[in-house]
């Protein structure tokens, strides 16, 4: 059996910020899971926080309701170039996807995990590649877009959009900040999910 709470909190995700949360309303007890997850009954009391690295699946002995949050995995970044020294553009984050009160039987149901996209290659700029979906409970939550592949000389690279607002543009300077995530308290204290990257700054001239 695994851990026992009045409440359950599921949550999977992976290195590349991909969460999935659920909140047992009804006191459903997992049975079983796979795909190694980390389970937390301390951060928030009454529930049951289950925090999957890897994709897997969890299984309920009944019937309820549940909570989740589910975030895509964010893009890769674009290389930079060095040729005009001009930094890389930032990556999208994951889509975010909340439901306070979803419905599920008893049964197994399949965690997929997506994964944080690939950065490009520099020199010339590549793109990043769009980060994975992230899907359970018939739901998904759609991967971030890579950055585009740097087309201007001698500048830094533009922050990634995030899943509440538009990422900033690089300057000469420095590194276009990232858009802000979506704000959830799922876990009992407030944190953004799905926030974009940062964009790279531009290279410093090497003269030889």
């Amino acid at each position: 059996m695994e851990a026992s709470a009045p409440y359950r909190l599921y949550r999977p995700f992976d290195q590349a910020s991909i969460f999935g949360q659920i909140n047992n309303r009804l006191g459903l007890t997992v049975t079983a899971t796979t795909g190694s997850p980390a389970v937390d009954t301390s951060s928030r009391p009454g529930y049951a926080i289950y925090t999957f690295t890897a994709s897997g699946s969890i299984t309920f002995a009944g019937a309820g309701e549940v909570e989740r949050l589910l975030v895509g995995g964010g893009g890769g970044a674009s290389g930079g170039d060095n040729g005009v020294t001009s930094g890389g553009n930032a990556g999208d984050g994951g889509s975010v996807n909340v439901v306070a009160a979803q419905a599920v039987t008893a049964g197994t149901y399949a965690i997929t995990v997506g994964a944080g996209g690939a950065g490009g290659a520099a020199s010339p700029s590549q793109s990043g590649s769009s980060g994975g979906d992230t899907t359970a409970f018939s739901v998904t939550a759609g991967g971030g877009a890579g950055g585009v592949a740097q087309a201007v000389i001698n500048t830094s690279g533009d922050g990634g959009d995030g899943a509440s607002s538009a990422g900033q543009s690089g300057t000469v300077s420095s590194g276009g900040d990232g858009g802000a995530g979506t704000a959830s308290a799922i876990t009992g204290t407030s944190v953004g999910y799905g926030g974009g990257g940062g964009g790279g700054a531009k290279a410093a001239a090497v003269i030889g």
